[in-house]
């Protein structure tokens, strides 16, 4: 019996009663059925063991992608739109409500679309680089922020065609539903950014390592012509529908790209706001709020 999974083809064998597993590599177990005893034999050319401590030494390749509905526990709060509105919640009535409307519009017709793809990082005194590919990370904080890091983690999150549809017959019809809507949806997009981010910390945790936060094209001096490359390394048109405009604009427009480090130190978290270049003119900020709407 032969089966095909992933990148090798595994056959099975049963001879007097053992259980023979061989890949195309080369690497093969023998086990017992149910019906007889004994100790666990391995057979092949390099033994278990080495290759368990290989896979614990090292943070196991990921290449994950998806397209669901909005799951729901994702948290989508009515506090962050308001952020993204740059307006107090609860303002007045008939702003909450409709507020509260389009939220639930967003989450019927958007898709949680999501790829992440870990990398092995080679850097130099002012560029990062990943093993086995040839674009390079260039400036100052993206360098800094990866500072230490083993890998990363490149993640691409978009709500679908079909918002921006929305948004864009609302903007003409209806402008202040339309501004509401793009408002849900960027929070909407953040949320699941997060989701995401939580998936590659429970996979780096169980492989004995910490995460940063993520880092995005035009944050600092990371330029937004790293996008190109970013989304080729994913295969993010293939894999979500993700491509760029002719000025390195993600579309559909409500999506986002990021790069996690992936780190055996762990570090404090830092507040978005100090690298933000709206930090010294935020009234969020002035009046002592945590978060923004960035």
């Amino acid at each position: 019996m032969s089966l095909q999974s992933g990148y090798s083809c595994v056959t099975l064998t049963i001879i007097n009663g053992h259980l023979q597993i061989k890949t195309r590599k080369g690497i093969g177990l023998t086990l017992l059925t149910s019906a007889q005893r004994g100790p666990l034999k391995t057979v092949g050319r390099e033994q278990m063991g080495t290759e368990r401590q290989k896979r614990e030494d090292a943070f196991a390749p990921i290449f994950i992608s998806g397209d669901e509905q909005i799951p729901h526990d994702v948290p989508f709060h009515k506090r962050e739109v308001y952020r993204y509105l740059m307006a107090r919640e609860g303002a007045d009535e008939t702003t909450d409500r409709l507020v509260k409307e389009c939220m639930q519009e967003i989450r019927r017709i958007a898709r949680y679309q999501y790829v992440y793809r870990q990398a092995k990082i080679a850097s130099t005194d002012s560029s990062i680089f990943f093993e086995g590919v040839t674009f390079e990370l260039p400036g100052k904080d993206i360098h800094k922020h990866l500072a230490h890091c083993d890998y990363a983690v490149v993640m691409a999150v978009t709500l679908g065609i079909k918002v921006e549809q929305v948004i864009r017959y609302y903007s003409r019809s209806d402008l202040t539903r339309g501004v509401l809507l793009d408002a849900c949806a960027t929070a909407l997009v953040e949320a699941l950014c997060d989701d995401v981010q939580e998936k590659v910390r429970q996979l780096a945790e169980e492989a004995g390592y910490f995460i940063t936060p993520r880092w995005s094209p035009g944050y600092g001096d990371l330029p937004l012509t790293v996008q190109a490359p970013l989304l080729d390394y994913l295969n993010a048109f293939r894999r979500i529908g993700l491509y760029l405009s002719e000025s390195s604009i993600l579309l559909p427009r409500k999506s986002v790209s990021a790069i996690i480090g992936v780190t055996k130190e762990k570090r404090e978290p830092r507040r978005r706001c100090s690298r933000c270049h709206l930090f010294e003119t935020c009234r969020f900020s002035r009046e002592g709020e945590a978060g923004c709407a960035r």
